[in-house]
């Protein structure tokens, strides 16, 4: 899923994900262990991507964004997320 390169001593992985290039740094000198670790990150990064897209019309984004004004019911990582981010604007 993500190239693998070997930089000063660690393993980079890079991979594309929110129209974004992504790298995850490792320090580790197994390169099977590195690249297990970051095929889970980009998995998980693909995998909000998929969950949270604005341009997916199959998530509960698109659900929320075409609702004019109904309630949407959501999930708790979704309600987790909006908690979140009700939070940061509050402190901003």
């Amino acid at each position: 899923m993500a190239q693998l390169v070997r930089s000063e001593g660690c393993v980079v992985g890079r991979f594309t994900a929110m129209a974004s290039p992504c790298e995850v740094i490792v320090d580790i000198d197994d390169e099977a262990a590195a690249a297990a670790l970051i095929d889970a990150a980009a998995s998980e990064a693909l995998r909000i991507e998929y969950a949270f897209s604005r341009y997916r019309p199959d998530n509960i984004i698109h659900r929320i964004n075409h609702a004019q004004g109904t309630a949407i019911e959501v999930d708790d990582e979704t309600a987790g997320l909006i908690d979140y981010a009700k939070s940061c604007w509050e402190m901003s």
